[in-house]
């Protein structure tokens, strides 16, 4: 059977990935307002919904961190309403109304999986599929009670790290196996490209950078700043793919 992994951008920090016949949604079901970022378009969103192509057979949704511009409780609820899944991964919450979710989730028959508030583990949904979590701090230090995990999928031999908005000031990385693919928002790929800000490293076969808005809500410039980065730095780092168009897909 086919071993490469198909990366579909949804919007923003949203990916599918399928591989195998499985699919995983990380980050995709979100909505957030006055944000210099992009939300789901609504072409996207509704074959999300609906079930179709190439968001159809979603086995797995995986959230990083709570925050609105990468999870959104009611639109949770509302797909899982639609739609069945074999798991949900969320990280943790005090908050009252988010431990009622969980609770909605498990009677709804949703394998919720939490994400421990400390210290890594792995979880092994299916023999060729594992989410090791990696209890990360936000990058934003107003954030840093904010439960935030990066999350190291393990499909079949392949290691994809998806990092979220982990403070790469402050974490290292430094025990990543091999990696096919990391994914990186365009302020840690600037600190990883240039070397400045970020001390650790990664052994990857490719750079993927996402959370990018789209043209349209594009106010900071940060496709310019990425397309300057990788001009000035080609030569730090393996392939790069920037997602940062609605439905864009590329082969790992």
């Amino acid at each position: 059977m086919d071993e490469t992994i198909q990366v579909t951008l949804a919007a923003n920090a949203g990916v599918l990935l399928s591989y195998k016949g499985r699919k995983l949604l990380i980050d995709g079901l979100f909505h957030a307002e006055n944000v210099p970022y992009s939300n789901l378009p609504e072409a996207s969103l509704k074959a999300i919904y609906e079930n179709k192509p190439p968001y159809d057979g979603i086995d797995y949704l995986i959230f990083t961190h709570r925050h609105p511009d990468h999870f959104s409780r009611r639109m949770v609820k509302e797909y899982l309403e639609r739609n069945k899944v074999r798991g949900v991964l969320l990280p943790p919450s005090d908050r009252p109304e988010l431990t009622e979710f969980q609770k909605l989730l498990h009677s709804m028959g949703v394998r919720c999986m939490a994400i421990p508030v400390s210290g890594s583990s792995v979880i092994t949904p299916e023999p060729d599929i594992s989410l090791k979590t990696i209890p990360t701090k936000h990058l934003d230090r107003r954030f840093y009670d904010v439960p935030h995990a990066s999350i190291l999928i393990k499909l079949g031999e392949k290691n994809v790290l998806f990092t979220g908005d982990a403070d790469y000031t402050t974490e290292t990385f430094g025990d990543m196996p091999p990696l096919h693919a990391v994914f990186l928002n365009p302020l840690f790929f600037h600190a990883y490209m240039s070397g400045r800000f970020f001390k650790g490293g990664f052994k990857t076969g490719a750079v993927c950078v996402y959370h990018v808005p789209f043209p349209e809500d594009d106010v900071f410039h940060i496709r310019a700043s990425i397309a300057k980065d990788m001009e000035k730095y080609h030569d730090r780092a393996a392939d790069v793919y920037v997602l940062d168009s609605p439905d864009q897909q590329i082969i790992l």
